[in-house]
């Protein structure tokens, strides 16, 4: 979602229903995650998490802090 928003949009972002945490993810946040998970490559297959798309929101983030040290909450703020 891009500015400008409409008057609705705007509405609900000052009133706190947009960009939430859990459900808006920063782009800063999306690189530096997928960028370590890649780095931790295993002889050029692709790095991940498996079984991540049946993680709820709260254990997926928890474990790409775990593995990556890309803190969610931390770049969510800055946001």
């Amino acid at each position: 979602m891009l500015p400008p928003f409409t008057p609705f949009h705007l509405g609900l972002y000052r009133k706190g229903a947009h960009f939430t945490p859990g459900r808006f993810f920063p782009l800063a946040y999306l690189y530096a995650s997928l960028e370590a998970l890649a780095a931790q490559a295993d002889g050029g297959a692709p790095g991940g998490i498996a079984g991540c798309a049946e993680m709820a929101t709260e254990a997926l983030l928890a474990e790409v802090r775990l593995r990556t040290g890309v803190d969610y909450d931390a770049v969510h703020a800055a946001e």
